[in-house]
């Protein structure tokens, strides 16, 4: 009986040794940016060029929208990003200063317009969007 409460004891002891870095493993430094691309009737825009760059650093990342129209940027630092969106046929659309705080997705809905690739569309002081999700 004498091991077993012994072992109880070793495990509890290790157990809430443990438990700091458990819980500072769950804290996320980094935020996201998510949004999908439409045309002018409201459909989805495939393989539309997606440019995100950081304000302060200028590290840009780029990718290409999904079937669906929908891109995710993961692991951005806080900061204020630039947003530059491209499709065949349509004006470019940019969006300067979208914020990105820790542990938080930045929904960037864009909506292109029809035009040539020469045309841009820029969109200055982004208001924040209404957060539709949470932490």
């Amino acid at each position: 009986m004498h091991v077993k409460n012994l072992l109880v004891s070793v495990l509890s002891i290790m157990a809430l040794l443990l438990l700091p870095f458990v819980a500072t493993a769950q804290v996320r430094t980094t935020g996201e940016i998510h949004g999908v691309v439409t045309d002018p009737s409201g459909n989805v825009v495939p393989s539309a060029q997606v440019d995100v760059t950081d304000a302060a650093t200028g590290i840009a990342k780029s990718l290409k929208t999904g079937p669906d129209g929908s891109f995710l940027f993961l692991a951005l630092t806080p900061g204020k990003y630039n947003v530059k969106v491209t499709a065949n046929g349509f004006q470019a659309a940019v969006y300067s200063d979208v914020v990105v705080d820790a542990a938080r997705r930045t929904d960037l809905p864009v909506a292109l317009k029809v035009g040539q690739l020469t045309e841009t569309v820029e969109v200055k002081a982004a208001a924040v969007a209404l957060e539709t999700t949470s932490n």
